[in-house]
């Protein structure tokens, strides 16, 4: 209610308690004067403490409603502008994910051709400088990819399209496994692996419950950021059971680097953040990567803390709540070796359908190094017409071409093509989420990979249906 009605519905209720008071004197100075004439003032008097028994509490129950219907207006204002500025964040929020979300696929697709072809001239290439140049395009496209993988993996953790997948594994195998690929990029630094004497069974081992690709993921980023932040000396990973929990085992990444200082240790598993955020920053990243581990040991049941100390170095601990197995699950034999260079054992035909003409180069040339025989469609127009005519032995499919996309395409090849209606059909994007791959699979796709592809996963999956 503005100023301007509170003040007239004052002024009503005043002009109304006056009426009263004035009605009431005079009918009771009338009515007294005629029972007592000889003392009117009396009356008078009677009659004014009777009409303001009755008026001044009219207005004091008018003031109140006032004051009442003012308090309901403010708090009805004050709820509106916080709906409104919920939904304000809410809209702004969605508006930074679907753009970060198709900045990560534009900038994930041309890395396509530009790791593929790199990986074609590294096997042909074998003369310095020209190797090293090529491996430096490699370390760069690779580093770049890495940045955009976290992004895409950041937004699908917000909506909730990361859901834990368990399984038994040894935790001391994977440790040891990341350990040693970590060498890779550990350089000189002294990196190593110890498991306390509790954690280990008989065997020398310890078997868990959880989901091993996330805790993967989650020790990549804790090597990865110690290796970058430690010029010199050690980063030792460690394996040991908790001493107040039951099947908890704490897993701790500890460096020697420059170590983090007690202010930034509070903003660490923020997204976008990191301790050093000027241009002037010698270390490179979008400051993802602990909040990504952060919100995977959320979905785990877990935890993460860190204890660091500047010139010194710093321990990330993870609490892991994974429940020990004493049965372990038959093990799978490794697969042999690829032979090299990978050639495919029989014969094959392959359809690839994009509208990009480097991405269709790019398939070209790596199926064709397979020994492969390939057709190119530049749509689904194209695509259905020659699946029709021919019969393909394999079908790469592009998600994202024109006027009709590959999962329509799929259904339309499965309903019009005698031909290749049980064609193995490997959908091709630059971002395959749960959500696109339970559909794709729904459409006839046997298979869903992602931008860029490598040589290997490409061969891996023509040599399954060949």
């Amino acid at each position: 209610m503005n100023p301007s009605s509170k003040r007239h519905l004052l002024t009503l209720g005043s002009l109304i308690c006056l009426a009263i008071v004035l009605v009431g004197l005079t009918e009771f100075w009338t009515y007294g004067g005629e029972i007592n004439r000889g003392k009117p003032y009396l009356n008078a008097f009677h009659a004014m403490l009777i009409c303001a028994a009755f008026a001044f509490p009219l207005l004091g129950i008018a003031l109140y409603l006032l004051k009442k219907q003012e308090d309901i207006t403010t708090a009805k204002q004050t709820q509106a502008d916080l709906i409104k500025a919920k939904e304000g964040a809410e809209a702004a929020s969605r508006a930074k994910d679907e753009f970060l979300s198709v900045m990560g696929h534009e900038m994930r697709t041309p890395l396509n051709p530009i790791l593929g072809f790199s990986e074609i001239l590294r096997q042909n290439i074998t003369t310095k400088p020209e190797s090293d140049y090529i491996k430096t395009i490699i370390t760069a496209a690779n580093r770049q990819l890495r940045l955009i993988e976290d992004i895409l993996e950041y937004l699908r953790i917000n909506r909730g399209e990361i859901k834990p997948s368990i399984e038994a594994f040894s935790l001391v195998k994977l440790c040891q496994l990341t350990v040693s690929d970590a060498q890779v990029f550990a350089g000189s630094l002294n990196l190593s692996f110890e498991a306390d004497s509790t954690v280990l069974d008989a065997a020398g081992d310890c078997w868990v419950e959880g989901d091993r690709i996330m805790l993967r993921r989650i020790l990549d980023n804790l090597i990865n950021n110690a290796c970058k932040y430690t010029s010199d000396g050690s980063i030792k990973v460690s394996l040991k059971r908790s001493t107040s929990k039951r099947d908890c085992f704490i897993v701790a990444v500890t460096d020697t680097g420059i170590g983090i200082d007690a202010q930034n240790q509070q903003k660490l598993f923020d997204a976008f953040t990191q301790a050093d955020s000027s241009y002037t920053r010698q270390h490179e990243g979008l400051g993802l990567g602990l909040a990504i581990c952060k919100k995977l040991l959320t979905i785990l049941d877990s935890d993460i803390t860190v204890e660091s100390e500047i010139g010194v170095g710093s321990t990330f601990s993870l609490e892991l709540s994974f429940k020990e197995i004493t049965e372990r699950p038959v093990e799978a034999s490794s697969p042999a070796p690829l032979p090299q260079p990978r050639k495919l054992t029989g014969p094959c035909h392959a359809l690839v359908v994009d509208e990009q003409i480097d991405h269709r180069f790019i398939a070209r040339s790596l199926l064709e190094s397979y020994g492969c025989q390939v057709t190119e469609a530049i749509d689904a127009g194209v695509a259905i017409e020659l699946c029709k005519q021919n019969k393909f032995d394999v079908i790469l499919m592009d998600l994202a071409i024109a006027l009709i996309d590959g999962k329509e395409a799929t259904k339309l090849i499965r309903n019009s093509s005698a031909k290749n209606q049980s064609t193995p059909i490997i959908a091709v994007a630059a971002d395959i989420t749960p959500q696109v791959e339970a559909a794709c699979l729904a459409d006839g796709v046997q298979h869903c990979i992602s931008k860029p592809v490598t040589s290997k996963t490409l061969y891996d999956l023509i040599n399954q249906y060949v």
